[in-house]
C-alpha cells in the first residue's frame, strides 16, 4: 500500500488523473476526462479544503497558556496537523493556489492532467500539460508540462516549474535552465493578483525552455556514449568520490612516468591505474545500469548507445525504481534530493554529449 499518497479513512486516494494517459501509481486515484477546470480537478483530487493557523498552549501551574507567536498549522477539515509556525506564516489556500491555471485552461493555452495530496496533505500538486512539444529520432515524444507545488511546511516554498515528460515510459525531467527555475514564493508573502501575474510569466519562460531542452536533448541523442564513460557517468551521479580517486591515482602514475612510453605502460598495467567497472557501482548505480540497458524506449534509435539513453536510464530508475514505493518515489523525484539529481544528470549528460561532439 502507499505511504506517501493520502488515503483517508473511507480508503480514497487524494488523487485525480486524467484517464486517457493511463493509471498511474497502483491505479490509485480518480480518473476524470481532460476537459476538467483546475477547481474540477481539485475536487475530484479531494484537496479542497483549507488550511488554518492554531493557538497553541502550554499549562503552567495547572492553567493553560496561550504561548505567544506559535500556531498550529492544520487542515480546518479534520484538523490535520502539519507543522508550528509563528504569525508572519501565511497559508497559501489550495483554492488559491490553482487559480493560478484558471486563465491559461479557459483560452485553451493548457490542460490539466494530475492533482493530488501527499503527506497527508503536506503536499498539494497539480500537473498541467501547456500543449506543446517535440518528437526525436525513431519516435520519442517529449511533452512539456508546468508542475505546480503547495507545501504546507516551514522553509518549504510555493513553486511553479517546468518539467518535461517522455511519452514512451514517463519519465520526468524537471528542468531549471539558463538561470530560470520558473515561480518560487515563501508563505511570507500572499499569493495576491500581483503574485499570480508573476507566476503566470512562468508560461512563456517554459516554452523557452522547452526549446532549450530540445536543443539539448537532439544534442544528446545524436552524441555517442561509450560503456566506459556510462560507468564513469554513474559513478560521478551516485559516488563521485569514487572517480575523484580514480582520476587522481591516473594522474599520480602517468605523472610518475615522466613522460616515458615505457613506463605509462607498464603502469597503466598496475590496479592503481585501473579502470572502472560495473563492479565498483553501488547499488544505486548499479539499478541506474541495468534501466539504460533495457527501461522502455531504450532500444529507440534516439537512445541506443546515447548520452540521451543514459540520461533517461537514470530518470527511469529515479522516476520508477528507486525508493521504497512508488508514490515515495513521486515525492522525491519531484520535490526531494533525487530531483536535484536527476538535474545533475541532465548536465552531465549534455557536457558529455557536446564534448562528444567536440571530438567529432
Amino acid at each position: 500500500m502507499a505511504h506517501e499518497i493520502e488515503i483517508d479513512a473511507t480508503g480514497t486516494a487524494h488523487m485525480a488523473y486524467v484517464a486517457k494517459n493511463g493509471t498511474p501509481w497502483h491505479g490509485l486515484g480518480n480518473p476524470v476526462t481532460d476537459d476538467m477546470t483546475e477547481l474540477e480537478m481539485m475536487a475530484a483530487a479531494s484537496i479542497d479544503s483549507t488550511v488554518s493557523k492554531y493557538p497553541t498552549f502550554r499549562e503552567v501551574g495547572g492553567v493553560m497558556i496561550q504561548i505567544p507567536n506559535r500556531f498550529s498549522l492544520d487542515r480546518d477539515s479534520d484538523r490535520e496537523h502539519y507543522d508550528i509556525v509563528s504569525d508572519l506564516y501565511k497559508p497559501v489556500q489550495p483554492e488559491r493556489a490553482f487559480s493560478f491555471f484558471k486563465r491559461f485552461v479557459a483560452a485553451g493555452h493548457m490542460k490539466m492532467e494530475t492533482a493530488g495530496s501527499l503527506q497527508k496533505g503536506k503536499r498539494i500538486w497539480g500537473l498541467a500539460s501547456i500543449q506543446d512539444g517535440f518528437t526525436l529520432k525513431g519516435g520519442d515524444r517529449i511533452k512539456g508540462y508546468l508542475l505546480l507545488h503547495c507545501p504546507y511546511q516551514l522553509g518549504k516554498s510555493f513553486e511553479i516549474k517546468f518539467t518535461t515528460v517522455r511519452a514512451v515510459c514517463g519519465n520526468t525531467v524537471a528542468m531549471a535552465l539558463a538561470g530560470k527555475c520558473g515561480y518560487k514564493m515563501s508563505h511570507w508573502n500572499e499569493f495576491d493578483e500581483k503574485q499570480i501575474e508573476k507566476a503566470e510569466d512562468v508560461l512563456g519562460i517554459a516554452r523557452q525552455q522547452l526549446t532549450t531542452f530540445k536543443d539539448g536533448a537532439i544534442a544528446m541523442s545524436n552524441a555517442r556514449i561509450t560503456d566506459q564513460q556510462t560507468l564513469e557517468y554513474l559513478v560521478r551521479l551516485t559516488n563521485p568520490k569514487l572517480l575523484a580517486e580514480t582520476i587522481a591515482a591516473t594522474e599520480a602514475v602517468l605523472s610518475a612516468s615522466n613522460g616515458s612510453a615505457l613506463d605509462a605502460a607498464i603502469a597503466a598495467s598496475t590496479p592503481t591505474l585501473k579502470k572502472i567497472t560495473s563492479d565498483d557501482l553501488n547499488r544505486v548505480g548499479k539499478t541506474m545500469l541495468e534501466s539504460i540497458l533495457s527501461s522502455p524506449g531504450s532500444d529507440l534509435a534516439s537512445a541506443r548507445g546515447t548520452w540521451w539513453g543514459a540520461l533517461n536510464g537514470v530518470t527511469h530508475a529515479i522516476d520508477h525504481v528507486l525508493g521504497r514505493d512508488q508514490d515515495s518515489r513521486l515525492t522525491q523525484a519531484w520535490f526531494g534530493h533525487r530531483a536535484d539529481q536527476k538535474q545533475k544528470a541532465y548536465e552531465y549528460a549534455l557536457q558529455g554529449a557536446i564534448a562528444a561532439t567536440t571530438l567529432n
